[in-house]
């Protein structure tokens, strides 16, 4: 289409930025003491190029890590879950000067292993359970 009219209303300073925290890709289920990644990335809409940002990532009953990560790119956050049964985690982008907000900057998950899928289940049913499903084992991407 040509022609067609634009309406935009632009709010705030041309100097401000916001930070927000993405999660792309997560597994939902994986087995105990096996390497797990979730794949982060931090936006920022007033970053200089190859800026960096300290993130902290708590995971239950483990403690908590700073890293240092690059601004705009995917990063791969590694951790094990160290016990049956659903595990949290929980990751937080530091906020800058002059900063909207910071609401945005924080994401938490909850995360399993195949067997805290079987609780429950009948005798019968938990042979079967006892080896995961492709889907259980690696998880498919957060949405």
């Amino acid at each position: 289409m040509t022609g067609a009219p634009v309406h935009v209303l632009l709010t705030g300073q041309p100097d401000e930025r916001d930070r927000r925290l993405v999660v792309r890709n997560a597994p939902t289920f994986g087995m105990v003491n096996q390497d797990l990644n979730v794949t982060l990335r931090v936006d920022d809409t007033g970053a200089a190029p190859g800026e960096m940002a300290e993130l902290r990532f708590r995971q239950q009953e483990v403690g908590e890590r700073t890293l240092s990560v690059p601004v705009g790119r995917d990063i791969a956050v590694p951790f094990k879950l160290p016990r049956a049964g659903r595990s949290l985690l929980e990751f937080e982008v530091l906020p800058v000067p002059a900063e909207l907000t910071p609401l945005n900057n924080r994401v938490a998950r909850a995360h399993g292993n195949w067997a805290a899928r079987c609780r429950g289940r009948s005798r019968s049913a938990w042979a079967q359970c006892r080896k995961p499903a492709p889907s259980m084992a690696w998880a498919a991407p957060a949405r």
